[in-house]
């Protein structure tokens, strides 16, 4: 996902999921989560870490089928799960000229008091990964083992460096055509269960 779509996406999720309580996690695979925030429509909101494939939307599907492709929950989701439980969504922001999303959270911990946590998102190709931060933006759990500065585990955030990072990105990149879908998620959805299918496909004829 190129930034421009990543900007549209975020406009488009902001606008149904920001105060919205976060509810269960489907572990899809160890990158893919799909997250309940109780939408109406059998909608949920869809995230991947995928190095080749990092992207998030809103995907609409019935409940007894993502339990069924679910799998076992990681360390990861099962520490989401415990910080997150109910926690309500207030800010969903990109980081300007990045492909990375900031979801700002208000939770309540055992006892009653005030937490505030960030997911953060972040679709950065081979460094794609999901982070948890405190308060102070430090980072409580990754999603994906990662190394380098302000993407360890207990260091404070930083956005990755690139190996070019003297030379500008371009950002005129085009944002995927709706066509006849309803909104871009619908899109984004269709576009990559497409991509996916041919992938099987591929690996099947190969094995032919």
């Amino acid at each position: 996902m190129n930034e421009n779509t990543i900007e549209k996406i975020r406009a488009e999720l902001a606008s149904v999921l920001i105060g919205q309580k976060f509810g269960k996690i489907f572990t899809l695979s160890r990158f893919q989560l799909a997250i309940d925030f109780r939408l109406t429509d059998s909608k949920y909101f869809f995230v991947s870490v995928e190095p080749s494939a990092p992207r998030i939307y809103i995907i609409k599907r019935r409940i007894r089928d993502l339990e069924k492709q679910s799998k076992n929950s990681t360390s990861f989701v099962m520490f989401l799960r415990k910080r997150l439980a109910n926690a309500v969504l207030e800010q969903f922001e990109k980081l300007e000229n990045e492909r990375i999303l900031r979801l700002a959270f208000s939770a309540r911990n055992d006892f009653g008091a005030a937490e505030n946590y960030t997911l953060v998102v972040q679709l950065t190709g081979r460094s794609a990964n999901l982070f948890l931060l405190d308060k102070n933006d430090f980072i409580l759990e990754a999603c994906r083992e990662s190394f380098g500065a302000g993407q360890e585990i207990a260091s404070k955030y930083a956005v990755p460096k690139r190996a070019d990072a003297r030379m500008p990105r371009p950002n005129n990149a085009e944002i995927l055509s709706q066509a006849e879908h309803t909104d871009l998620s619908e899109a984004l959805d269709f576009y990559y269960q497409n991509q996916e299918a041919e992938k099987v496909f591929q690996a099947k004829a190969s094995q032919a």
